[in-house]
């Protein structure tokens, strides 16, 4: 690279894989050759992967906030946990807001648009129609590029149950998942590759019911939800293979619950379970089991295995304002560390950290109003170029 006379080429070329994709972006900026050379790199599909796999290996990571303001208006915006001190409450975050097209722009009410799904820093932002996602957008950021999902070929009589999104290794492209069911407890799937121009029916088990979007991730090319089998009322993680495009289910642990959510820990799927102590009810305990490796679980092994348990955390509320399980205790929303766990009580974020079972403010408040977090990692993986290689 001759823009680094005294700098050796494998050099400047691993500083250019460490910095953030926004920043590579901006720098295009700072002169013509400046632009020549990133945008070369920008475009090269190698160091776009490793750009990627290094913020993904990093121990911390950002968070993408979905949030509804006082004023019923959509904030999108990204949160990084900044821990500079783990013997006392040294503990910040840093707050950078996003900024998207069709989201509040006259034609389109912000508040009806939610960030739903994320994987590889391309965002998708559904557009929620009497309970139906009637829109997908597909967002980076980073790079500014947006792009309208085609309609679903599903009819309106059908309410969106859950919205996947993940990458398929086969064939190094995106794909989205749309589980919808209706009244009648009819169950149907499609899927959609980013760059085409349609949806595509997948075969789907009837009677089931995704509980709850925001109870939702995605984890080495598989899909996750939490469903309810409509039948015997049991509650199971309903999984989608990207690549295979093909759904099963992993029962829960054999342990009871008030609440389940699961997140991403340490490269491997975390479920946690709370449940309210039936002795006294303003204490509440989480179990955290880590699932094993999906070709294990195939050879007979058992699905989970016990990591830890949290608490008994006390309640902050003394009254029930929404009936919700575990109203007025702590939930958990995700790892912004793989030893802090973020909790959400009371509009206030909180950390904790599994060494220590401290439980920090973080300084954030005031997000009461329909909040969603997702994990968030910024990348070049460029949406527009998904149209040449579908």
């Amino acid at each position: 690279m001759a823009l680094f006379y005294n700098l050796p080429d494998d050099v400047a070329d691993n500083i250019f894989l460490h910095l953030p994709a926004d920043s590579l972006v901006r720098f295009k900026c700072v002169s013509k050759s400046w632009y020549a050379l990133l945008c070369s790199l920008i475009k090269d599909p190698v160091f776009v992967a490793k750009n990627l796999q290094n913020f993904k290996n990093r121990s911390s990571s950002s968070l993408l906030i979905s949030r509804l303001t006082e004023c019923d208006e959509r904030r999108f915006s990204v949160l990084t946990p900044l821990v500079y001190n783990t013997d006392n409450d040294g503990i910040c975050s840093l707050i950078e807001d996003l900024n998207f097209p069709l989201c509040g722009d006259g034609r389109n009410r912000s508040y009806d648009w939610w960030a739903g799904i994320h994987c590889d820093g391309i965002i998708c932002l559904l557009k929620s129609n009497d309970g139906f996602a009637s829109e997908v957008l597909v967002c980076n950021p980073a790079l500014q590029e947006f792009k309208l999902v085609p309609g679903s070929m599903t009819n309106k009589s059908f309410t969106s149950g859950g919205m996947g999104f993940g990458y398929d290794c086969r064939t190094n492209n995106y794909k989205l998942v749309r589980i919808v069911h209706n009244d009648r407890r009819r169950v149907k799937a499609e899927v959609h590759i980013l760059g085409t121009n349609s949806w595509r029916r997948l075969n789907v088990a009837q009677g089931i019911r995704v509980q709850d979007q925001s109870r939702y991730l995605h984890l080495k090319g598989v899909c996750y939800w939490l469903v309810m089998i409509e039948a015997s009322g049991e509650c199971k993680v309903l999984c989608f293979n990207v690549s295979g495009e093909m759904f099963y289910f992993i029962p829960f642990p054999d342990s009871e619950m008030d609440y389940a959510s699961f997140f991403v820990w340490n490269d491997s799927f975390a479920l946690f379970l709370c449940n309210q102590e039936r002795e006294n009810p303003d204490l509440a305990s989480y179990e955290m089991w880590v699932m094993t490796e999906y070709d294990d679980i195939v050879k007979g092994a058992c699905p989970w295995t016990k990591h830890l348990v949290i608490g008994p955390l006390k309640r902050t509320k003394k009254f029930s304002y929404s009936g919700q399980p575990l109203d007025g205790f702590p939930i958990p929303e995700q790892f912004c560390k793989r030893d802090e766990l973020l909790f959400r009580n009371d509009g206030r974020l909180l950390s904790y950290n599994l060494h220590s079972q401290k439980l920090r403010d973080i300084g954030v408040a005031g997000w009461n109003h329909d909040v969603r977090i997702r994990f968030y990692v910024k990348s070049l993986v460029s949406v527009k170029a998904r149209e040449n290689t579908a």
